[in-house]
């Protein structure tokens, strides 16, 4: 008898019958199913998967928001779970948030197939329910400006923004924004 060997074509990822029958998996949108392949696709180092937005949205040809969203929606289905938070490096460069699958065993404990135990609540995506927070540096009109009353008069009348020798004296009026 010949043995014959099979020729791979690739790296290919298996996706598990049990998997593929749960209600969590069924309830999930296409995109969400799609990020769990792309990042099951990545190796099997469950614990220390790390891929960012916009390189997963690069890989899928999605927006990067609604790869964040398809992040948040596997941990709301139980098929991912968050390791460790992204942070900015010392670098100045960010580095990206940790996922474990919860169908592979992750570090001494067993997978513990959060899917199964979904609660059958329907994802439903809100800014404000993700827990990061909007920064707004500045009032959403503009930029504000100085009022007549922020200009401090010098002692021999002329402003304390003009230059030295100039003197404004009281027939000049200032615009609010002369500094």
């Amino acid at each position: 008898m010949s043995t014959r060997k099979r020729k791979s074509n690739g790296p290919f990822v298996a996706l598990p019958v049990a998997i593929m029958r749960s209600q969590a998996w069924i309830a999930m949108s296409p995109e969400g199913r799609l990020l769990w392949i792309e990042l099951r696709n990545d190796g099997l180092n469950n614990g220390k998967l790390f891929r960012s937005c916009r390189d997963a949205a690069k890989g899928l040809g999605l927006n990067k928001d609604t790869v964040a969203r398809r992040y948040a929606e596997n941990e709301h289905y139980g098929f991912l779970r968050k390791t460790s938070e992204g942070f900015l490096g010392s670098d100045g460069r960010g580095i990206a948030a940790c996922y474990r699958f919860t169908d592979l065993a992750y570090g001494t404990h067993a997978g513990g197939r959060d899917y199964e135990k979904w609660d059958g609540s329907i994802f439903e995506f809100s800014p404000s329910r993700s827990g990061r927070k909007k920064q707004n540096p500045v009032p959403p009109r503009r930029t504000p400006r100085p009022t007549a009353s922020d200009i401090r008069a010098k002692k021999n009348g002329g402003c304390m923004s003009c230059r030295v020798g100039h003197s404004c004296g009281p027939e000049v009026s200032h615009r609010v924004g002369h500094i």
